[in-house]
């Protein structure tokens, strides 16, 4: 094979992750683990005081993010399962009253709506928000697309690949004298 078409045939640094949304998927909630979980302990370390179950509810969460994206990575068996496990509570977000809602791992594209506004976010953002708080918080409700977009992504690379897990990769094609196309 020439030089030249060895150089068209190379994919973009995006188009292999578009290709492969599953690695997508777990690099996201791998920076969203580690992110988080490296937030917490600088503040515990500055001396910061917390609620032991917020603390240990947030960890929680980025503990079983992390795994779901290691085992995407390596390709283990219900890693699907663990990820959309990771993803779907991030789909959704609200406030109001003295009640909070809102985990967030990883990228995020937010849509808020609240307080007589209406904003878009866009970065890579950690945190997990769940409870009953003191005082009163505006109303706000804010959609995630991230997960939704990366779900999608994925389907449709499902229905190319009609032998394959819901996010695995593509398979190799094989030519009759047995090398990689």
């Amino acid at each position: 094979m020439s030089v030249e078409s060895e150089a068209t045939t190379d994919k973009t640094f995006v188009e292999r992750w578009i290709a492969n949304p599953r690695a997508l998927i777990a690099y996201s909630l791998l920076l969203g683990a580690v992110a988080g979980t490296s937030i917490w302990a600088r503040y515990l370390l500055s001396g910061g005081s917390f609620t032991m179950w917020f603390l240990l509810s947030a960890v929680a969460y980025y503990t079983f993010a992390g795994y779901a994206g290691v085992r995407l990575l390596k390709r283990l068996p219900s890693a699907d399962l663990w990820a959309m496990a990771a993803l779907i509570p991030q789909v959704g977000q609200f406030q109001g009253g003295g009640v909070i809602y809102k985990i967030v791992c990883g990228l995020h594209l937010t849509l808020t709506i609240g307080g007589g506004r209406i904003n878009f976010g866009f970065g890579a953002l950690t945190s997990v928000q769940v409870g009953i708080v003191q005082g009163s918080l505006p109303t706000m409700v804010a959609v995630n697309f991230v997960p939704i977009l990366l779900q999608a992504l994925e389907a449709g690379g499902a229905r190319r690949l009609r032998n394959e897990s819901f996010f695995s990769a593509p398979q190799l094609k094989r030519d009759p004298l047995g090398a990689n196309t």
